[in-house]
């Protein structure tokens, strides 16, 4: 098999596996672990980068409100950015699929904007652009930087930062945060995230 066609099923597969699973050591040769530096962004961010967050608020795209979409087709687009879709269909969570769940919408996006294969997309792990190298937490985020949270089981949710709102928070472009409500297959649009309420919350710019 193909090393590429590889390296993208498997980063597809395990993306958004629980954190209770974890791989063992040696399996990602090179991957960048967060160091403590780098876990200590985030919560611990200083009023002055605060600041800095508030003045590179994006004019570009207007700050919209968080919405959930009912979702009946397959495929169905929920969001443009860039150029770029999320897309839906209807049913549970698609954590293993390589063309709904969440990484597969960042190597989408990164492959069409920025001409990069984007991989180590993994619970704690680094994003790296092959043939470049690690990725690097900004000291401000900005739209386009790849945004990780910890969802409510413990697994791994990776999306793109959209917008940087006034009050401080992020809009988020992403896919696969959905849900089945009463049969109904329920998804997010311009959902917000903050370093204090959302877990883990931590963004990465492209080297």
């Amino acid at each position: 098999m193909d090393r590429r066609v590889f390296k993208h099923i498997t980063a597809a597969f395990a993306a958004c596996i629980l954190s209770i699973v974890v791989c063992p050591a040696g399996v990602y040769a090179g991957a960048h672990k967060w160091n403590t530096a780098e876990e200590d962004r985030g919560p611990g961010i200083g009023l002055n980068e605060k600041n800095e967050i508030k003045k590179a608020m994006s004019s570009q795209v207007p700050e919209a409100p968080e919405e959930w979409v009912t979702v009946t087709n397959e495929p169905q687009v929920i969001d443009v950015f860039n150029g770029v879709q999320s897309i839906c269909r209807p049913g549970g969570r698609e954590d293993y699929d390589p063309v709904y769940n969440c990484t597969a919408l960042v190597t989408k996006y990164y492959k069409k904007v920025y001409g990069m294969d984007v991989w180590y997309l993994y619970q704690y792990l680094t994003p790296n652009a092959e043939g470049i190298g690690d990725f690097r937490v900004p000291d401000t985020p900005l739209p386009g930087d790849i945004g990780y949270q910890t969802n409510d089981e413990g697994g791994p949710h990776w999306f793109i930062l959209k917008r940087v709102n006034a009050d401080g928070s992020f809009t988020v472009f992403e896919q696969n945060f959905k849900g089945v409500v009463d049969g109904e297959t329920l998804t997010s649009l311009n959902r917000k995230v903050s370093y204090e309420k959302t877990r883990d919350l931590k963004f990465f710019r492209r080297p």
